[in-house]
């Protein structure tokens, strides 16, 4: 295993707060009961109409509706540390079709 590696969970489409503090603490006591351990908790994202919206726009929330809950969940979300260190200049599918070929 790879001590260095960072594994987050983002709880999505979460009614509250509340929620999804209850839905992390079952996920984390099952993570450790099985896996001897268990991911940090990076945060969540409420239910929000502005993502449907965004969706059938094809745009990102942040960018339509950035004073939407769910932007504000997301940039939350952006400043978890370890994303700034799984950033590359290529994208994931291209080096993934590198290390297949």
């Amino acid at each position: 295993m790879n001590e260095h590696l960072r594994v987050g969970l983002v709880l999505n489409r979460t009614p509250d707060e509340a929620a999804a503090n209850a839905a992390w603490e079952r996920f984390k006591g099952v993570a450790l009961k099985f896996l001897g351990d268990s991911p940090e908790y990076v945060g969540w994202v409420p239910q929000d109409e502005a993502v449907v919206r965004s969706v059938q726009a094809r745009t990102p929330v942040t960018l339509s509706e950035p004073k939407s809950r769910a932007a504000a969940a997301f940039q939350k979300i952006a400043a978890w540390p370890p994303i700034d260190h799984a950033r590359t200049p290529t994208s994931f599918y291209e080096r993934a079709r590198r290390a297949l070929a």
